[in-house]
């Protein structure tokens, strides 16, 4: 088997997988808002102003990443998106183990557990594979003396 058609299927995998947790979370969040600005919050990084912003912002971009992911699954600057926005949920669980706080990562709502290292690695390691595959996934430019901007894809 090449490594193209399996990197292929990796990230075909690893698209509907991600996609699917995204749709979840954002649908949850889109169906209860204050209690996703009440978790914001919580992890005390911004004010109230912030926490309005965020929790209007990201429930329809998580739900609308996610649906891209599963819809069409093989989308190397959406897979990109959703790297950055699990980068950012990281850090502020990263935030939380490191500062001691014992809250509720808010991830999923009422049915949300704490923020442990556990689950910071987790999502870090989501963050680092889904960024990996979507760079790996994406198309490449030659610019030798032979061609001008041909591109080679994965």
């Amino acid at each position: 088997m090449k490594f193209e058609t399996m990197l292929r299927g990796i990230t075909w995998c690893w698209c509907i997988g991600i996609g699917l947790v995204m749709i979840a979370s954002g649908w949850i969040h889109l169906n209860n808002t204050i209690a996703l600005h009440q978790s914001i919050l919580e992890y005390r990084m911004v004010g109230e102003a912030g926490a309005r912003a965020l929790a209007t912002v990201l429930p329809p971009l998580q739900f609308g990443i996610g649906l891209t992911l599963v819809a069409y699954r093989y989308s190397p600057r959406i897979m990109l998106m959703a790297g950055l926005l699990l980068a950012l949920f990281a850090v502020a669980q990263w935030r939380v183990v490191l500062g001691g706080l014992e809250i509720s990562c808010g991830c999923f709502g009422p049915w949300s557990r704490m923020v442990t290292w556990v689950s910071a690695a987790v999502v870090t390691i989501a963050a680092a594979l889904t960024s990996g595959l979507a760079w790996a996934s994406m198309p490449r430019y030659n610019f030798n003396e032979n061609s001008i901007g041909e591109v080679n894809s994965c």
